[in-house]
C-alpha cells in the first residue's frame, strides 16, 4: 500500500506519519485495541533468534503511535494546535480507529470538567453566531473560529450516530436512554441547529457562510490596502488562502462567461463582489 499527497510530493514529516499508518496495517488492526493493555505489561525479553524481541517493539512503537493520535485528535476537536489534518483523520476512520484515550491518560475527573467547559463555552459561541447571522449553518473548516466549526460538525456526527432511532428515522430526544445528552440534543436544536439534516445539503448551505466570510475577509483588505483587491499569492503571506480563494472566484467567472460552466459564482456573488471595486482581470 503506498500513498502519495495530492500533487505527489510528500513532505519529510508526513511520509514519516504515513510510515507508521501503513506499518500498523500490516501488523494488523488489533494495534488499535491491544495498545492499552500493553502498557499494562514489562516489557518483553530479548529471546533471541526467534524474532520475538523485534516485533513486540515495533508493536509498542505503533501503540505509542495510536495514543499520540488520540491525543493530538482531542486538540484537533478544540481548534487547538495539532499536526494531525483532516486528510489524517480521514484515512484513520477509514480504518475504524477508536479515537477514545484511556482513562489513565486522560484523566476522568479532569477529563470530565474540562468538557463540561467545552460545552458551556461552544454553546455560548453557537448562541452568538446565530444571534450574528441568524443561522447555524457552519462548516467544518470555517477560518473565522475553527474550534467552532469543528465543534458543529463533532455535535452533528456524534449526536446524530447516538440518537438515531431504531427505526431509522431522524435523531430526537425522545427516547434518549441518557438523560444528559437527551438535553443537549435538545439544547442544540432550540438554539438552530439543524441535525437532521443529510451532510451534503449542510455542507451546500454551509458553504454560503464561507464565501461570505472569505468576502468579508477580502472588503476589510481593501479597507486596509487603499482599494487593492489584487492579493498578492505568497506563500508566506497571512493572506496566503484569501488570494487562493480570489484567484478562484476569477477563474470561476471566465469559466462561466467564457465556456458556459455552471459554477456556485452565481449573479448574486457576482454583483456583490462588484459592489467593492472587484476586478476580474
Amino acid at each position: 500500500m503506498r500513498l502519495k499527497t495530492a500533487e505527489g510530493r510528500e513532505k519529510a514529516e508526513d511520509v514519516a506519519w504515513l510510515v507508521l499508518y501503513e506499518a500498523m496495517i500490516t501488523n494488523g488492526m488489533s494495534v488499535v485495541k491491544d495498545e492499552r493493555d500493553m502498557n499494562d505489561t514489562d516489557d518483553a525479553e530479548d529471546d533471541g533468534d526467534n524474532g520475538t524481541s523485534n516485533q513486540e517493539r515495533q508493536r509498542r512503537r505503533l501503540a505509542l503511535w495510536a495514543t499520540n493520535q488520540r491525543k493530538q485528535y482531542a486538540k484537533y476537536l478544540t481548534g487547538q494546535t495539532s499536526n494531525l489534518t483532516s486528510r489524517r483523520v480521514r484515512l484513520l476512520n477509514e480504518i475504524d480507529f477508536d479515537w477514545k484515550l484511556p482513562h489513565e491518560e486522560r484523566g476522568d475527573e479532569v477529563w470530565e470538567t474540562d468538557k463540561d467547559k467545552e460545552w458551556d463555552t461552544m454553546v455560548s459561541e453557537l448562541r452568538s453566531f446565530k444571534e450574528e447571522y441568524g443561522h447555524c449553518f457552519i462548516p467544518a473548516d470555517y477560518f473565522p473560529n475553527r474550534r467552532l466549526g469543528r465543534w458543529v460538525h463533532r455535535q452533528r456526527v456524534s449526536l446524530r450516530q447516538s440518537r438515531m432511532n431504531n427505526d431509522g428515522s431522524a435523531p430526537t430526544s425522545d427516547g434518549v436512554e441518557d438523560e444528559s445528552k437527551a438535553n443537549e440534543l435538545l439544547l442544540l436544536q432550540q438554539i438552530g441547529l439543524d441535525l437532521t439534516m443529510d451532510n451534503f445539503s449542510f455542507s451546500q448551505k454551509s458553504f454560503e457562510t464561507l464565501w461570505n466570510a472569505r468576502f468579508e475577509e477580502l472588503r476589510r483588505y481593501r479597507e486596509d490596502h487603499r482599494g487593492c483587491s489584487d492579493v498578492r499569492l505568497d506563500y508566506a503571506s497571512p493572506y496566503y488562502d484569501l488570494a487562493l480563494w480570489v484567484r478562484e472566484q476569477r477563474l470561476l467567472y471566465h469559466r462561466a462567461a467564457l465556456d458556459g460552466i455552471p459554477s456556485q459564482l452565481n449573479r448574486r456573488r457576482i454583483g456583490k463582489l462588484e459592489s467593492i471595486g472587484f476586478l476580474w482581470e
